[in-house]
């Protein structure tokens, strides 16, 4: 099955596709009166269908949030010293070794656990720190 395009004059479009933001609050409007005055649903059914309504129509009322504004800041110096010394013992072939072993999603945790290990004095004999 193919489909066709066609360009359509402006004339045309404007008629069809409304440019008015409000079209779509005046149609919500229009459904509501209906309704409201000339429907044939049951008292629940047009509860809950005027409870949507008014949903799209308060969401389409409603002004945008602004958006929030965010400052980057530079990084903290220590924020920079820790990953040089993350890069430093990740370079260690026993830490690869060790970073090889584990399964793939835990490696992300391993020169941070050999890291509290040397601080700790655990692995210090090992590597003659």
């Amino acid at each position: 099955m193919s489909k066709r395009m066609a360009v359509v004059p402006e004339e045309l479009a404007t008629s069809y596709f409304s440019k008015t933001p409000d079209a779509g609050l005046h149609d919500i409007e229009s459904k509501i009166e209906n309704l409201l005055h000339a429907s044939s649903y049951s008292d629940d059914a047009k509860a809950k269908l005027l409870s949507q309504l008014i949903l799209k129509y308060r969401h389409m009322v409603s002004e945008p949030k602004p958006p929030v504004r965010v400052t980057i800041e530079e990084e903290i110096p220590k924020e920079k010293s820790a990953e040089v010394a993350e890069r430093n013992i990740s370079e260690d072939p026993i830490v690869r070794d060790i970073i090889l072993s584990v399964p793939a999603n835990f490696q992300k945790f391993i020169p941070a656990i050999v890291e509290k290990l040397k601080h700790a004095a655990i692995l210090g004999m090992s590597w003659g720190n």
